[in-house]
């Protein structure tokens, strides 16, 4: 398992992001993301090691966002206040549902690790679901019109009854793709991510958010 600094490291990159792009999230997210998966216990002590060499220099490549955590105290209503930021665009079709990715992760870290829910770092987060929101819509997609995937839902989409029902329709659903060059992989990846998103912010406790999504 990694330290607990990891985690704190990376709701703090998470915060400082949208002082520079939308797309550093990535980064906090990926260390949110590579500390929770080495607290598994099924997973093998080389692995552990080897995502903690990775990891380190990522950090060390990135010192705008992996500086030094400042000593503030944490606000009681971050996970409130991170599920409001997300509601207005969690029914839209965000860059593959980069707001549902990085508002569940912020919610894990905080959840796992309430003192790290600093006052600045919650406003960043809240920042940065509010740009990600606000990115322009999808029109073209390698070729494929996808301006219709971002409106209001019509009878074509399916009413899905639960986090069960979501996962199973995704992994059928990603399995059906042929091989495919790398710039799509990204793509069709996030068909998990953003499903796997919306069951974790049901099961941190906002059902009504997580349906909406």
């Amino acid at each position: 398992m990694l330290d607990d600094s990891y985690l704190s490291a990376g709701i703090g990159a998470l915060g400082k992001a949208i002082d520079h792009s939308w797309a550093q999230g990535h980064f906090g997210c990926a260390c949110i993301a590579t500390y929770l998966l080495c607290a598994e216990p099924e997973l093998p002590p080389q692995t552990r090691r080897a995502l903690g060499v990775e990891l380190d220099k990522m950090m060390a490549s990135r010192g705008h966002l992996f500086g030094p955590p400042e000593p503030l105290p944490a606000v009681s209503d971050a996970a409130q206040r991170i599920a409001a930021a997300l509601q207005p665009s969690i029914a839209k079709l965000c860059h593959g549902g980069h707001n549902v990715i990085y508002a569940a992760l912020a919610l894990k870290a905080i959840d796992r690790m309430p003192r790290a829910g600093f006052a600045q770092v919650v406003d960043g987060v809240c920042r940065l679901l509010e740009a990600v929101g606000g990115l322009p819509q999808p029109v073209d997609c390698f070729g494929i019109d996808v301006s219709g995937l971002t409106g209001d839902q019509d009878d074509s989409v399916p009413r899905y009854t639960g986090p069960e029902h979501l996962a199973e329709a995704v992994f059928e659903e990603i399995l059906s793709f042929e091989p495919m060059f790398y710039e799509i992989q990204g793509i069709v990846g996030h068909l998990v991510t953003h499903a796997h998103s919306l069951v974790e912010v049901e099961r941190l406790g906002h059902p009504k958010l997580a349906r909406q999504g």
